[in-house]
């Protein structure tokens, strides 16, 4: 059963995009990356829910949202603008994840004061950032239609608990459970945009709204070091309050929840 009490489904741009929610107080919002969908922040906002008013979205192409044919950056952040608005929400704390993160770090870039906080986890957002194997093979025409076509379960579960040994297996086999055609053409279009080459700039528009000496926008970065696809020293070149946990990986909401937890909690009731 889920921890999430509500459901809505919003339009962002133009995106038919699920929304839920739960608990009362302060809002967090939260992001999730690929393969997920919005369960994958289940085992946190469980936590939290009796102090914050939980909101999370199934992103553009996964789960029960429709796909977003245009992924220009534009349109990356007047989904996420769009989505704080529909849900009627002022300046929530975004928390983000992977593709996520780049949907959210790129609204923070540039409309910091719609946010009060923002947490960052492993996500890519450097120029400089070499894709890792699959997000390469996604990126080849043909080649990743064809994998895509021939990923079946046992693949895709394999890979991902190889990527995270501490991912409870249920969330690999949840995952690919939604991990349908829309969710597959999202992927390849969503990966074939974002040449790293792209972001060029965007790591100093980010600096500008949140480092010291007086950041518009508090951050913080909570990231797993054992994450494959993203080397651990981009943690550090995020700035802000920096949370290496060295013994998990690219899921740390799903593999240490007891501990990602506490650390939303803190940072979002410092004052």
């Amino acid at each position: 059963m889920s921890v999430f009490e509500q459901t809505r489904t919003l339009t962002c741009a133009g995106v038919e995009t699920a929304t839920y929610s739960t608990g009362s107080g302060p809002a967090l919002l939260f992001l999730h990356g690929n393969p997920d969908t919005h369960h994958a922040w289940e085992p946190v906002v469980e936590r939290l829910r009796d102090t914050f008013t939980c909101h999370a979205a199934d992103m553009p192409g996964y789960g029960a949202s429709a796909p977003q044919l245009e992924v220009r950056f534009e349109e990356q952040i007047r989904w996420v603008d769009e989505l704080i608005a529909g849900l009627g929400l002022e300046r929530p704390h975004l928390v983000a994840h992977d593709v996520g993160g780049t949907y959210g770090l790129l609204f923070a870039a540039t409309s910091p004061e719609r946010l009060s906080k923002l947490t960052v986890f492993n996500a890519n957002f450097f120029p400089d950032y070499h894709w890792h194997f699959w997000g390469r093979v996604w990126r080849r025409p043909v080649l990743g239609e064809l994998t895509m076509a021939f990923a079946g379960r046992g693949l895709f579960v394999n890979q991902v608990l190889k990527a995270a040994p501490k991912l409870p297996r249920a969330f690999a086999e949840r995952a690919f459970d939604h991990y349908g055609k829309k969710t597959r053409a999202q992927v390849l279009r969503y990966y074939r945009h974002l040449d790293s080459s792209r972001l060029a700039g965007w790591p100093e528009k980010l600096a500008a709204a949140t480092k010291t000496p007086a950041p518009r926008l508090p951050m913080q970065v909570i990231w797993g070091d054992r994450d494959p696809y993203i080397p651990p020293a981009f943690a550090d070149r995020f700035g802000g309050e920096v949370h290496h946990l060295p013994d998990v990986s690219h899921w740390a909401m799903m593999e240490a929840p007891e501990l990602v937890a506490p650390l939303i909690r803190g940072f979002a009731l410092r004052r």
